[in-house]
């Protein structure tokens, strides 16, 4: 297949473009994670009152350390329920085969493309 001279470049291939939407919604579920492991939250007791709970990562262990080392100790079951470990984590093995597929797809589409145009750039000698 040759290229005509002055023509728009060809537009990407479909599975190029569904390995950046699957790159992009692994990326989305990233930041999400992100978002709730980082940041402090409130929870609604149910009692009419909201309880302010610190971030999973980062919560106040006492001084020099000598609080509690769990979040559960140091944040109460309330906070430690509504930002459940497991949850957290079957997100992030669900994100893992969008993003190597989208990977996947991403890169053989890219490499084939590169490989056309390489063979399209090589003049053919007849001899």
């Amino acid at each position: 297949m040759t290229a005509i001279p002055g023509a728009p470049p060809r537009p990407r291939n479909r599975r190029q473009d569904w390995g950046i939407g699957l790159i992009a919604a692994a990326s989305l579920i990233w930041l999400w994670l992100a978002y709730q492991l980082l940041f402090p939250f409130t929870v609604d007791t149910g009692r009419g009152r909201a309880e302010e709970c610190d971030s999973r990562i980062f919560y106040y262990q006492g001084e020099w350390r000598r609080g509690p080392d769990e979040y559960v100790d140091a944040e109460g079951n309330t906070c430690a329920v509504a930002r459940d470990l497991a949850e957290l984590l079957a997100a992030l093995v669900l994100s893992m085969p969008l993003a190597v597929t989208g990977t996947i797809l991403y890169t053989t589409e890219r490499r084939s493309r590169d490989g056309e145009d390489r063979d399209e750039a090589t003049p053919i000698s007849k001899g």
